[in-house]
């Protein structure tokens, strides 16, 4: 572990240093960029766009020294809108609208609401006028219209001398005139390069994009009616002057702007500001930073192959493959505004006057934190380069193929839409033949409906797509139908082995939508093997039970000969006579019990018994049984723990039988339990019943199966050397099922277990 630590932050300590150089050598350069992007820069006062926009604007402001001359509001196209109607030139066959009256005054309404909304006012225009002066000279009567203090209209009204001294504030004018036909008479400019920009407002007057538009109509007319033509000609501003000048001040507020401004396309500020950007990019800041990225990245790349630089191994750089390349992607992209604004605000000192207002007059602490500034910005944009390349690394050890396998999200995204093909495909070919089929079907006839539908998107080249389509289908049917035979076959042959009586036959191969017959080949196989079982067993109890009764039968039937022999001799005395007697008694006793048993056991397993049902306290009559046969208890010396409820459990019961049952679950404690041992009987009530166990330890080894000590004739004492049928627990459980119970016998050991449950 302090291996391990020292590892990374030795990693970080080298990593750390070299990205701070390439960051120091990249900060190094910035005078470079910014003598660089001076020999790119052009003003955005020559650009053609603004000056269109002059222009536009020209159209904009002559509508309020139209509508002084009228003394009314007016629309754009009532003041600029020249329509012309004329008998059809034949001569004329081109034409932009050809239609009948009522749709060519319906065309004439659509033009007219273009060229309004065109000129319309928008914010970008309000946004020009505010950043800049602007006058209107109306030459039919010389009136004025400014927006400023300034003296713009002394470039057309005053003389050279005077229009100098008038001007002095202004470091940037543009001058148009428009004589009584709306041509333009006359230009002038003013800029520290006016013959650059003389030519390109020339160029743009010649354009004349709104005196250009021009629409020819033909109307047909009624019957008995000439054709007419309509032409449709916007009309340019007459007898009139527009200058437009922009002071020192207004010019140090536009170059100074800061890249945070609202933009409109019109804003100067915004202009300036891209025209800046576009000379730091000519320059080559981007292309050394992009150089700067590309040796962090081989840093990244090379670094790993000392041993102890374990950075890109830590779970931080183990970033999804897409994750990896969406993030690269957007630094790429994100950082080209970053890296400019950082470069261009840092050379033109916006930083340092932010600091030295908050520092006074320490010029140098001011600059150290810019630098500072500067340093950290960079130094983090590195590293995050470096860690999203670093999480790149591990195609080197891994290859790539393993690398996409551990870290795609799409290679993830298209396994498991593989295997969940997969289950799709083996859920079609196991289907339950034995449960409703419409949902299958249902969802089949919707796939394939939305696969048609796709292919039909692509018209003419659908048909092809169709015909791949059909040979994929064709290929998945005889797929299909392979595996349906298939699994067929297997079904065939498992059950012709069961046919032939192999009930071990191992069923475990898929069969798919023949599925459901593989249990049901399992409920033959165990259903056949448990009739077989069954008989065999059944075979083994016969020998037994003929066995075992031969035996319990023949033991007092042979005493009961024996004794009659002796008490037929002569010689015998009284009291011999008295003794063998006794015997004869103890016999044909015992004899009749075992016949008793015999026969109880047999109406038992009959069910041939007619029960009597009363209510019955059930723990009441286990502490009876067990007081009746006390004495048989205490010569074995045993010791009843009882733990049973004091509330009556009442049950519906049949008390004789009941009674039978408890007194020959004693009656087996008191013969085959060891002496002087500890018997427990416990009871608890139970939802809907009642439970009931009763334990002892067992005088002799207990090696036979707890389920066999309750087959007829079958004891503990496997010698038969003690007195008991062996019918016992067989008749007790007998009677327990006959009234609805349910009697369980466990064997731990020499631990004798029973368990009652109504």
């Amino acid at each position: 572990m302090d291996i391990k630590l020292r590892n990374n932050k030795k990693s970080f300590m080298i990593a750390g240093f070299l990205l701070s150089l390439v960051t120091l050598g990249f900060m190094v350069l910035y005078p470079n960029f910014r003598n660089r992007a001076f020999e790119f820069y052009e003003s955005p006062l020559e650009d053609s766009d603004f000056i269109r926009s002059l222009f536009k604007s020209n159209y904009m402001l002559y509508k309020e020294l139209a509508e002084a001359r009228e003394g009314k509001n007016l629309t754009y196209d009532q003041i600029y809108f020249n329509i012309v109607e004329k008998t059809a030139d034949k001569d004329n066959t081109s034409s932009d609208f050809e239609g009948n009256r009522e749709e060519a005054i319906q065309y004439i309404e659509t033009e007219k609401n273009i060229l309004n909304e065109d000129l319309k006012e928008t914010d970008g225009y309000k946004n020009l006028f505010q950043q800049m002066d602007y006058c209107i000279i109306d030459k039919e009567n010389g009136k004025v219209t400014k927006n400023s203090d300034g003296k713009l209209e002394a470039v057309i009204l005053s003389e050279k001398e005077e229009k100098n001294t008038a001007l002095e504030d202004y470091i940037y004018y543009v001058a148009m005139e428009y004589d009584e036909n709306g041509l333009i008479s006359n230009l002038s400019v003013r800029w520290n390069d006016a013959d650059t920009l003389l030519k390109i407002v020339q160029g743009i007057s010649r354009e004349s994009v709104m005196g250009s538009y021009k629409r020819h109509l033909t109307v047909h007319g009624e019957e008995g009616e000439s054709e007419r033509n309509i032409e449709i000609e916007v009309n340019l501003p007459r007898n009139v002057a527009f200058v437009y000048g922009i002071t020192e001040k207004q010019w140090k507020s536009i170059e100074g702007a800061g890249p945070d401004r609202e933009y409109y396309y019109w804003n100067m500020e915004a202009m300036n500001q891209r025209s800046l950007r576009t000379a730091y990019i000519q320059s080559g800041a981007i292309n050394v930073y992009f150089i700067c990225l590309v040796v962090a990245a081989f840093m990244a790349f090379l670094l790993p192959k000392y041993a102890s630089f374990t950075l890109y191994k830590r779970k931080i750089c183990r970033l999804p493959l897409e994750i990896s390349l969406f993030a690269a992607y957007m630094f790429l992209v994100s950082v080209y505004d970053i890296i400019l604004n950082l470069i261009i605000n840092t050379n033109k000192g916006y930083y340092y006057q932010a600091l030295e207002g908050f520092f006074g007059t320490d010029e140098f602490t001011a600059y150290f934190f810019v630098g500072l500034f500067n340093f950290i910005c960079l130094f983090l944009l590195f590293t995050l380069w470096f860690y999203i390349i670093s999480s790149f690394v591990q195609i080197r050890d891994r290859g790539l193929l393993d690398f996409i396998r551990k870290r795609s999200i799409l290679y993830k995204v298209i396994d498991a839409m593989k295997n969940y093909g997969k289950k799709s495909y083996r859920d079609l070919t196991s289907i339950d033949l034995s449960k409703e089929t419409n949902g299958i079907l249902w969802r089949i006839i919707i796939a394939n409906f939305l696969i048609l539908t796709v292919i039909c998107c692509f018209w003419f080249a659908g048909i092809a797509a169709l015909i791949v389509y059909s040979f994929l289908l064709l290929l998945f049917l005889k797929k299909y139908f392979m595996d349906l035979k298939y699994q067929y076959d297997h079904l065939l042959k498992a059950t012709s082995e069961i046919a032939e009586g192999k009930l071990d036959t191992f069923i475990e191969k898929d069969f798919g939508v023949f599925e459901p017959f593989k249990d049901e080949l399992r409920k033959i196989q165990v259903g056949f093997k448990k009739a077989v079982d069954d008989e065999v067993k059944s075979q083994r109890m016969k020998t037994e039970l003929i066995t075992n009764v031969s035996h319990d039968l023949k033991t007092p039937l042979t005493a009961i000969v024996t004794y009659i022999d002796l008490l037929k001799e002569e010689n015998i005395t009284e009291e011999q006579r008295k003794e063998y007697i006794d015997i004869l008694e103890r016999k044909s006793l015992r004899l009749k019990v075992l016949i008793e048993d015999l026969f109880e056991v047999s109406k038992a397993s009959s069910k041939n018994i007619n029960l009597d049902i009363q209510d019955l306290d059930v723990m009441n009559l286990v502490r009876q049984v067990s007081l009746e046969l006390e004495d048989s208890l205490k010569e074995r010396e045993l010791q009843l723990k009882w733990k049973l409820p004091d509330k009556k459990i009442i049950l519906p019961l049949d008390s004789q039988k009941t009674y039978r049952i408890f007194e020959n679950l004693f009656g087996n404690i008191a013969k085959y339990a060891m002496k002087g041992t500890r018997v427990y009987i416990q009871g608890s009530a139970l939802e809907q019943g009642i439970y009931i166990e009763i334990k002892n330890i067992s005088s002799s080894e207990l090696d036979i199966n707890p389920q066999e000590l309750t087959e007829r004739f079958i004891r503990g004492d496997k010698s038969r050397n003690t007195e008991g049928s062996g019918l016992g627990l067989a008749i007790a459980k007998s009677l327990v099922e006959l009234q609805n119970g349910k009697m369980d016998i466990d064997i731990d050991g020499d631990l004798f277990k029973v368990v009652l449950i109504w």
